[in-house]
């Protein structure tokens, strides 16, 4: 997989974020606050986590997006952009006169 920086996902990448939106999805419990997450690393050890379920509904919705074949940009709530950071984000030009 690409690192994801701006880019437009390859197929192969947007076919794999749908199938995994989906099977995240079904295993998400939104009634509780956070939820066990576990991922297999390199060398095939499992590593188990707590996860806030809300930060699971929102990668499910990142992988939707992705297997659209959109680009997903994070801005936090409470960034303060510039006029020109705030038109780039939103693809439209800024012109100061």
């Amino acid at each position: 997989m690409n690192a994801f920086h701006g880019l437009v996902p390859t197929v192969e990448e947007a076919a794999l974020a749908k199938i995994s939106s989906r099977v995240l999805a079904n295993f998400i419990d939104a009634d509780m606050d956070t939820q066990q997450f576990s991922v297999i690393d390199k060398a095939g050890l499992a590593q188990t986590m707590d996860l806030p379920s809300s930060a699971l509904c929102f990668l499910v919705d990142v992988l939707t997006e992705l297997g659209k074949g959109n680009v997903v940009k994070l801005i936090p709530v409470r960034a303060k952009l510039t006029s020109q950071e705030g038109s780039n984000l939103l693809n439209m030009s800024f012109f100061f006169y």
